[in-house]
């Protein structure tokens, strides 16, 4: 018995009359906020979606806020992946190396060109940033691969708990394509019959791929990856005919959301809560565009038999009129305070797509820290929606590429103390650091409050100031400072490097008063003997 096609098919319907209740709203951003990507199903590729974009500030603004994110967030230039043991620190040296490598081999497959991680983190940011939902896919065909599907072909759904564990995808083939992909054999009886007949390439049906966990798929065993943790089904949409099962150890999808309402499958997202605005801006600049072009190039109001000949209106041209006659022009409207309206409405759209982040005020006599510390601050607006992305998007993404490295042989398995369940991903991007500098700030705070207490009842009361220094545990400031800031450890010494300079410290400092204290005997027993001598002297 294979995957009840039926309850599949059930569950799609259901997931795309939900998507059906966005598809307007979604066709609207798509033209006024992000017009290179599509939500049709059937992909209409070469379409001009941007025809009806008067006013790009939401484009601009979002394009800004996609560059943003890849840049705090998933910089290649940058390690910005720690693998650590959950709940507590590396135990022996396998288990630190391992985990080296693990970090390290994530990053080189980030950074590789052939992977395509580059460009599939970007369109998912500018995915989720435009319509609330985007989704990466991870794969092996030789070498470890990423690719962002478009929004139009996705259809998630979530589990009791909103994990989005289910994956449903629309896919658009002709008879041909089918043929190709799943084998003739394979195919519904009726589509097989029409694969030889004229419009078989041209034509296409629908098509449902679906990744779904096995406990949901109602089955007791498919025909291949028995025993897979996810099922994986290609279906006819229109007969629930199965035309290929399979499975994955992991779900090879990574679903994010922007935002989430309470309920909902699908995210909202900076341009779905300002789409009104959007459109109003559009609106208002075409009426201002129209307002400038009747102004520049004016409908001119004249009386009958006024001009001799045609009227002609182009620049530089002659008409002659009839003495007496007059030619005036029609009234335009003023259009400042569209204008005006625009610059407000323009910048309220920036804010929400944070545009205070992209671009720092600078003022006068601003140190070097003051500008890091500003940087941090404005950062720090993002960290609600940093987390909810490196829990649905980064984190499945980094533990795919673990997996399918580890059953490739690229990495060998972790020791036995480290178990998924057991790892941590440890984020040190420029946004995460500037979540944990909250941390550092507060502790800073902290401290002075301490150490200004202390010094001002010193005088008076010198135990109770030594009782409030002695709070702090100076020792352990460095590293949680380094860790927070995420300095390399190469720069940092260890305890026992530490400890052991303090040694050899120590007995240079005993040394040197060793060798202070002879200097003096000496000087004593000189003077001692310049003294006897004298009086030695003198008693003769």
């Amino acid at each position: 018995m294979g995957i009840d096609s039926k309850r599949v098919i059930a569950g799609f319907e259901a997931v795309a009359a939900d998507r059906e209740l966005v598809k307007n709203l979604w066709a609207d951003v798509s033209y006024l906020v992000d017009p290179g990507m599509s939500t049709e199903e059937s992909g209409s590729k070469g379409r001009d979606r941007s025809v009806r974009m008067f006013n790009s500030t939401a484009m601009e603004a979002h394009s800004r806020l996609v560059t943003t994110l890849f840049s705090s967030m998933t910089p290649l230039n940058l390690e910005w992946v720690h693998l650590q043991p959950l709940g507590r620190g590396r135990e022996g040296e396998e288990e630190g190396l391992w985990l080296d490598d693990a970090s390290n081999l994530c990053m080189s497959i980030f950074r590789s060109p052939n992977s395509g991680f580059g460009s599939g983190i970007t369109e998912c940011f500018q995915s989720v940033t435009s319509f609330g939902i985007t989704t990466l896919s991870t794969f092996f065909d030789g070498i470890i691969r990423y690719r962002s599907l478009p929004p139009g072909e996705i259809y998630p759904q979530a589990n009791q708990y909103g994990k989005l564990d289910t994956m449903y995808r629309l896919k658009h083939w002709t008879p041909i394509q089918a043929a190709e992909k799943f084998g003739r054999k394979n195919l519904p009886k009726d589509l097989r019959k029409t694969l030889d007949k004229p419009g078989a390439n041209v034509e296409t049906d629908e098509y449902i791929h679906v990744v779904m966990p096995r406990e949901q798929a109602s089955l007791s065993k498919i025909s291949r990856g028995n025993n897979k943790r996810y099922v994986s089904a290609y279906l006819d949409r229109k007969t629930g005919h199965v035309l290929r099962e399979s499975g994955f150890d992991r779900n090879p999808y990574a679903t994010a959301r922007w935002a989430v309402n309470s309920g909902e499958n699908l995210g909202t997202s900076p341009a779905i809560k300002v789409i009104d605005k959007i459109r109003s801006s559009n609106i208002a600049e075409e009426a201002a565009i129209r307002t400038m072009q009747k102004i520049g190039d004016p409908t001119f109001l004249i009386e009958d038999d006024t001009v001799i000949g045609r009227f002609v209106s182009a620049a530089g041209a002659v008409n002659t009129k009839r003495r007496g006659s007059t030619i005036d022009t029609v009234p335009v409207g003023d259009p400042t305070p569209t204008l005006a309206y625009l610059e407000r409405i323009e910048e309220f759209i920036g804010k929400s797509f944070f545009a205070d982040i992209a671009q720092i005020p600078l003022q006068d006599r601003m140190t070097a820290t003051e500008i890091i510390e500003r940087r941090q601050d404005q950062l720090s607006v993002l960290s609600p929606y940093n987390s909810r992305l490196e829990e649905e998007l980064l984190g499945p993404t980094i533990m795919n590429t673990l997996a399918i490295s580890i059953a490739q042989g690229a990495l060998r398995p972790p020791p036995d103390s480290l178990v998924e369940s057991n790892i941590s991903i440890e984020y040190v991007s420029p946004l995460a650091i500037s979540q944990k500098m909250g941390r550092v700030q507060a502790f800073n705070q902290w401290s002075t409050i301490i150490l200004g207490m202390a010094q001002a009842i010193a005088p008076s009361n010198p135990r109770a100031a030594k009782i409030l220094t002695d709070k702090i545990k100076t020792e352990n400031v460095p590293d949680f400072v380094a860790k927070a800031l995420n300095v390399a450890q190469e720069l940092i010494r260890s305890d026992d490097e530490v400890q052991a300079m303090q040694e050899s410290s120590d007995q240079q400092q005993e040394i040197g008063s060793a060798l202070e204290a002879g200097g003096k005997a000496a000087e004593i027993a000189v003077d001692v003997a310049k003294a006897n001598s004298i009086a030695g002297r003198i008693g003769a």
